[in-house]
């Protein structure tokens, strides 16, 4: 059974990917790169290069950056991560066709508006 999203599993699609959150993160904070160089006792420029994707920093420098965020490392990877029916619980449904359908709907609309607002 895969977890991992097999496109995402290269490093040149890994790096880039968990640039993105940790990007996102800082925005979210109103952080500059600076700002959070400083924090990790780093620069402006490998910082620029770690949110690109061109970086491959060890984990002691992921480990930082995610104290300073308050996250763990695994916040990173998100998006990696393929939810199949494999990792779904195996239960029948208590609800009927219809009630089944209007149930999923106003979870994916829930999952979306979570997923924009972080974004």
């Amino acid at each position: 059974m895969e977890i991992y999203k097999n496109n995402l599993l290269s490093p040149d699609h890994l790096y880039p990917l968990i640039g993105r959150n940790i990007k996102r993160l800082r925005r979210q904070q109103n952080m500059t790169q600076e700002m959070l160089a400083e924090l990790i006792d780093g620069d402006q420029k490998h910082i620029s290069k770690i949110e690109s994707g061109k970086a491959r920093p060890g984990l002691s420098t992921y480990l930082r950056i995610a104290n300073v965020f308050c996250v763990s490392v695994d916040y990173f990877l998100k998006d990696t991560i393929e939810m199949t029916e494999q990792l779904l619980p195996k239960e029948k449904s208590p609800f009927g066709p219809d009630e089944e359908t209007l149930t999923q709907d106003v979870l994916a609309a829930v999952l979306k508006y979570l997923y924009t607002k972080e974004s």
